[in-house]
């Protein structure tokens, strides 16, 4: 028989050891939880680490930052029969689109680096005369002009070079030649303008007028109008003037951010622009291509049939874009074709100074001739008005 104290202690044993086995359970908790801490601590040390480590790198030059960087080759010009000439060079330089201008000085001279494969357009802003390559490398790397350019021959490639044009107006496209003896643009000469509608027409060449103007576009930006050498062609031995489709459409394909100018997020006034410029480059080379001289006056056709948007600012950048672009690309000048209802709706009454040539509903010339004073919808001078006669299809226009 257990005595007293043997019995209390006895009884109260299973008590003691789930006592125990608490406190163990805790304490295994503790060390849980104390380890997780010194784990979680650790990560966070690590992450830190990689936090800073990235910032550093962020902020120190990056070693091998020059492998990313497009390889540059330096231009050079030559003038066979030296001069003074003004050279315009326009290409990718480090990835970014530049134009520069540089003073003629000595053979093999300078012009600037641009990228390998950049796309290379050299204007002798002197003359005229224009040189282009689309792929730039160490052995296409040379351009070469002569004091008194050569007229490029019908269908002829643009890579050879441009003629230099006489007076406003330049040369005509194609096998066209300089302009005759006298003023094709005096006042009171009729010409007429074509362009794709005329295709495949009796109107495609038209005879018997003293200067034609013919659509580089297929009646929107970035089209070509398919008989455009033929129409050029039939011009020859008058003064040609050019003319190009506008737009403003903010969610098109052919929108660039980055050229010519790196547009930051959200500036559709930048983005406009880029699109204009763009464009204008396309109708450029598109003339250029089938042997057109852009030694010409070129007119921008902005029509409330193109698409437009409700900003007039951004609808002014487009056209500022495109005019520029021509400008670049050889263009002696770019005027706009249009109305005064049009051009204030499109541009909000934009008077920038541009020349303009102007429709109107009348179908003789002396009606036309009318529109020339009080109708300066841009503020710069009236050039032309454009009329249709009496049983005709075909658009002429009348030299102010």
């Amino acid at each position: 028989m257990l005595s007293e104290t043997s019995r209390l202690a006895t009884d109260q044993s299973p008590g003691i050891l789930q006592h125990i086995d608490e406190l163990s359970n805790r304490v295994r908790g503790i060390t849980t939880v104390l380890a997780a801490s010194l784990a979680l601590s650790a990560v966070g040390t690590a992450v830190e680490s990689l936090i800073d480590a990235a910032e550093a790198n962020a902020q120190a030059p990056a070693a091998h930052a020059s492998k990313r960087h497009p390889k540059l080759i330096q231009e050079y010009v030559t003038v066979n029969g030296g001069g003074t000439h003004t050279f315009l060079e326009k290409c990718k330089d480090s990835g970014h689109q530049v134009k520069r201008q540089v003073a003629y000085k000595h053979p093999d001279q300078p012009l600037g680096k641009c990228d390998v494969g950049s796309s290379v357009i050299v204007t002798d802003k002197t003359t005229g005369a224009l040189k282009r390559v689309a792929h730039t490398n160490s052995k296409n790397n040379h351009f070469v002009f002569n004091e008194e350019p050569a007229q490029t021959p019908a269908g002829g490639s643009a890579n050879g070079g441009a003629s230099a044009g006489g007076s406003e107006g330049g040369s005509t496209g194609g096998g066209g030649g300089g302009g005759e003896t006298g003023d094709p643009y005096a006042s009171g000469n009729v010409g007429v303008d074509v362009s794709w509608p005329q295709c495949g027409t009796a109107d495609m060449t038209p005879s018997g007028y003293d200067f034609g103007v013919v659509g580089i576009n297929a009646g929107l930006t970035y089209s070509v109008n398919p008989c455009l050498q033929t129409e050029a062609d039939n011009f020859a031995g008058k003064q040609l003037k050019l003319y190009v489709n506008t737009a403003w459409n903010s969610e098109s394909s052919h929108i660039n951010p980055d050229s010519p100018i790196e547009c930051a997020e959200g500036d559709e006034n930048c983005l406009a622009y880029n699109y204009g410029y763009n464009a204008g480059v396309a109708a450029a080379n598109a003339a250029i291509d089938v042997g057109i001289s852009m030694n010409t006056e070129v007119f921008e056709d902005v029509e409330p049939d193109a698409t437009w948007s409700t900003d007039t600012e951004q609808n002014q950048q487009s056209l500022l874009g495109e005019h520029d672009a021509l400008i670049d690309n050889g263009a002696t000048n770019v005027g706009i074709y249009s109305y005064t209802t049009a051009w204030n709706d499109i541009t909000g009454g934009w008077q920038n100074g541009w020349d303009s040539w102007g429709f109107t509903s009348w179908t003789t010339a002396s009606d036309a001739m009318s529109f020339c004073t009080g109708h300066r919808f841009t503020g710069g001078p009236s050039k032309m008005m454009q009329f249709t006669p009496d049983g005709s299809n075909l658009d002429h226009d009348v030299a102010c």
